[in-house]
């Protein structure tokens, strides 16, 4: 399947949202539904009967809001917060060239860099509708996306 037959491309070139320029869009590879399946598989024992995370299963726990305020302060869901969420997110991942899966559900992912997903983590994850989480080619940490507007960022102690 490319990019534009994902079920979620509207996302990235439906006008009425947003269009990604055709060199960022040629760096997101949608995962065939058996690749797909074993990264979700791989990670989704990492959660409660809740879909919480599961925090002892990792070193440590950091929250990031996506939306309403940030320490204290009033913010828009427009550039003061995309950019604070951005830079919180390379803050805890400074290479930007790393691999990352992005999964909304078991038969549904894309493969991208750390940079892009970062860049356009807003359009990666949508508030109120979706539950994701990204992942890097190696172990080291997990990402998670709620649906009520927040990622948590887990390390993982062994690796």
């Amino acid at each position: 399947m490319t990019i534009r037959e994902h079920p979620l491309a509207w996302r990235w070139t439906d006008p009425k949202y947003v269009e990604f320029p055709p060199e960022i869009l040629a760096q997101i590879s949608p995962l065939d539904a058996s690749a797909a399946a074993a990264v979700h598989d791989r990670w989704f024992p990492c959660f409660d009967k809740y879909g919480e995370v599961i925090p002892s299963r990792f070193g440590g726990v950091e929250t990031c809001p996506t939306e309403g305020t940030w320490n204290g302060n009033a913010c828009s869901r427009e550039t003061q917060l995309i950019g604070r969420v951005t830079d919180w997110l390379r803050a805890r991942e400074p290479d930007l060239t790393l691999s990352v899966t992005i999964s909304w559900r078991r038969d549904c992912a894309v493969r991208t860099t750390w940079e892009i997903f970062t860049q356009w983590w807003d359009d990666f994850c949508y508030a109120s509708s979706d539950d994701a989480f990204i992942v890097p080619d190696t172990p080291r940490w997990f990402l998670v996306f709620h649906h009520e507007d927040w990622f948590n960022f887990c390390r993982n102690p062994s690796a």
